[in-house]
């Protein structure tokens, strides 16, 4: 499934906001009541938490039911009440996977260690539901090259998780006890420790 991974602090997370914000065919989906939920075409809000992004040009999002057949929403922006309630109740849920929808996991600040940088990412079904007819609409597909883009041609705090999956893949993920990704001055750095039987491989890694 597609999966674009970033390292970002919180200013380079309000400078991504901003720009979906500004995309005329991505609206959020956002809490309104108790199982209640609506689109907007823009947010202000900047925090650490799980974004759901539809794309308008995909077409109607489904309205899922406990018994009877599943519905559609008719106007995401006026709102609806959901029927079905996913594992998360914090977020809308389509089901499985929608090829509509995209999912921005802002994680500015490691779990473990404020200190730390999180991984935040972008995920999208994609067309892994194709071979029983549900597939992303062309626009849905166009968009997300578009996005891919738009990350890559971001400054070096953008462009760097590139550098950090190759450098894993080039080692093996195994190698690296942890990675420590700090935005300062435009560059990040990547910090890595090893014990002794990998000294070699963390001379390797450094050298790189």
């Amino acid at each position: 499934m597609p999966w674009l991974p970033m390292y970002i602090d919180k200013s380079d997370l309000k400078v991504l906001i901003d720009w979906l914000n500004e995309e005329k065919n991505i609206a959020f989906i956002i809490g309104d009541g108790l199982k209640r939920w609506k689109a907007v075409n823009s947010i202000e809000r900047y925090d650490d938490i799980r974004h759901c992004l539809w794309h308008c040009e995909s077409g109607s999002l489904p309205l899922l039911r406990k018994k009877l057949p599943d519905g559609k929403i008719s106007d995401p922006f006026k709102g609806w009440k959901e029927k079905r309630t996913g594992a998360d109740p914090k977020v809308p849920y389509f089901g499985a996977g929608h090829p509509g929808v995209y999912w921005l996991n802002a994680r500015t600040e490691s779990t473990y260690n404020s200190d730390h940088l999180g991984l935040s990412s972008f995920e999208w079904i994609g067309n892994w539901y194709k071979a029983i007819g549900i597939e992303a609409h062309p626009a849905t597909k166009k968009w997300w090259e578009r996005l891919k883009r738009w990350v890559k041609s971001r400054p070096s705090e953008f462009q760097e998780m590139d550098r950090g999956m190759e450098l894993i893949q080039k080692f093996g993920l195994s190698l690296l006890h942890w990675i420590r990704l700090r935005v300062a001055k435009r560059e990040t750095i990547i910090h890595r420790t090893a014990n002794k039987a990998n000294e070699a491989d963390a001379k390797n890694l450094a050298a790189y």
